[in-house]
């Protein structure tokens, strides 16, 4: 968890990034000079934005011509809403930076994808691995099919098709005779069929 200097700090840098430098400077003096709490902190900020707020309204307000003062009064208490929804924004953004990185953390543990059993027919026997598909888990949908996919035509699928089938010394040799026989190229591409893999 955070300590109050390292919440204190965001809220002023934040508040600093977005224009309003001068009430992140009077919240950084005030941090300095008392050891404020969070929620004092939360109270004295508040109060910096509605200063803030008037001030702004109050310069606004000498430029422009109203008429009446029941104008005024509306335009200020909505002022002082705007003021408290700006304030709450900035709590729930400085809140979602922190959480940010821990939930990135746990998206990559959550989109593994685990290996799945082969099922077995009755009758049929279990061969023996020494690997535990149980402990095996995908980053990627794309990485649990390894078959070989091709362009279509090409030379290496035709030559897949035709291998696959084969094991042991026959392979050596319709390879061979395939590459005598048949082989004429295959298209060249700048296809990519890597996959980038997240730390």
């Amino acid at each position: 968890m955070a300590s109050q200097e390292q919440i204190l700090g965001l809220v002023s840098d934040y508040l600093d990034r977005h224009g309003l430098t001068d009430v992140a400077g009077k919240l950084k003096k005030a941090a300095d000079k008392k050891k404020l709490s969070i929620a004092d902190a939360d109270g004295k900020l508040e109060d910096l934005v509605k200063k803030r707020a008037r001030s702004d309204s109050e310069s606004s307000s000498s430029s422009s011509d109203s008429d009446s003062s029941s104008d005024s009064d509306s335009d200020s208490s909505s002022e002082e809403e705007k003021d408290k929804k700006v304030v709450k924004k900035q709590k729930t953004e400085a809140s979602d930076d922190s959480s940010k990185t821990a939930s990135q953390a746990s998206d990559s543990r959550e989109t593994s994808i685990p290996a799945g059993e082969d099922d077995l027919l009755p009758g049929q026997r279990k061969h023996f691995s020494r690997i535990d598909r149980s402990k095996i888990s995908f980053e990627a949908a794309p990485l649990t099919d390894n078959t070989y996919k091709g362009a279509a035509g090409t030379w290496g699928e035709i030559a897949n098709e035709k291998l696959s089938l084969v094991r042991g010394k026959d392979f050596t040799k319709g390879k061979n005779k395939m590459k005598r026989g048949s082989y004429r190229g295959g298209s060249i591409t700048l296809a990519s069929g890597s996959y980038k893999f997240q730390d």
